[in-house]
């Protein structure tokens, strides 16, 4: 059985068929202007000076691991500025506790996977020595950092809301701000839970894995995504829709649930089922 909503799954095939460009950083001169960061190698040389004062994608920093002329505290700082960190929480990781640099040099060099950094990574925040830096970041370091074969994908709040909206679970904890944000008490096992889902997805969609997270992280700004819009409104995406829950007495209301566009389609699926229901969703269904 699927892991995922038959219903949602479809609309996302229907809404992210395409693949969004690369999403843009700021550049890294606006951080070194307002000293939040001073690099260690020289930003008149290549690589960092073919980047310093344009905005730059994943594409091209993914090759800049295997580049050695390029130090991993100056790396993790291009990721962070392409994430768009905050620069004073930039400047509090880095001026801070940087027991996290180790981590993400054993990262670099392929002598730890994604999961066993995210391990590290975590108790490093639940002790207080990675302020300025929660999950939606140094996911990005378990993305751009580990060589091929032992990278993760980034969790941040578009693919964390994508997978839990698809899987109609909460298996990523969100907090909520002004919008939501990825809990920082969720462990390495959920962590792992997230990218095996990731891989599954790109399986059902016959899909590359960095593909389906672009297409679940879709476009932002103010001409969102179709799918980026579908998430953000996702707590209303399914009212007037047809649930179908088969043989599912006492579970959630998406437990073993199939949702359809009409009465008639949910009809026929329980034409010969005794105990299935049918019913109408009125609730906010993004909050199960």
């Amino acid at each position: 059985m699927s892991e995922f909503n038959a219903f949602v799954l479809k609309k996302f095939r229907e809404l992210a068929a395409e693949k969004p460009e690369p999403a843009e950083g700021v550049k890294p001169s606006s951080w070194i202007k307002q000293k939040h960061y001073k690099f260690e190698g020289s930003i008149d040389e290549a690589p960092l000076k073919d980047l310093f004062n344009r905005t730059f994608t994943q594409d091209d920093l993914l090759p800049l691991r295997e580049n050695r002329a390029i130090s991993t505290p100056d790396l993790c700082a291009l990721i962070f500025m392409w994430g768009g960190m905050n620069r004073d929480h930039g400047k509090m990781l880095f001026e801070g506790n940087r027991k996290w640099l180790g981590v993400a040099e054993e990262l670099r060099n392929g002598k730890i996977s994604a999961v066993e950094g995210y391990a590290e990574f975590y108790k490093l925040s639940k002790n207080g020595e990675l302020k300025g830096c929660g999950p939606a970041y140094y996911t990005k370091l378990l993305y751009f950092l580990p060589p091929d074969g032992k990278r993760g994908h980034i969790m941040d709040q578009w693919l964390a809301r994508s997978i839990n909206f698809l899987t109609e679970s909460r298996t990523i904890k969100m907090e909520a701000s002004y919008t939501e944000t990825v809990s920082q008490d969720n462990d390495e096992k959920v962590y792992e839970k997230f990218c095996d889902l990731v891989g599954k997805l790109a399986v059902q969609t016959n899909s590359d894995r960095d593909v389906v997270e672009m297409r679940l992280f879709s476009t932002g700004g103010r001409k969102k995504g179709d799918w980026r819009r579908l998430v953000s409104q996702q707590q209303s995406a399914l009212l007037g829709k047809y649930i179908v829950v088969h043989n599912a007495e006492g579970a959630s209301p998406f437990c073993g649930a199939e949702i359809f566009e009409t009465e008639k389609e949910a009809s026929e699926a329980v034409r010969n089922e005794k105990n299935a229901k049918v019913a109408v969703i009125k609730g906010s269904a993004g909050q199960n």
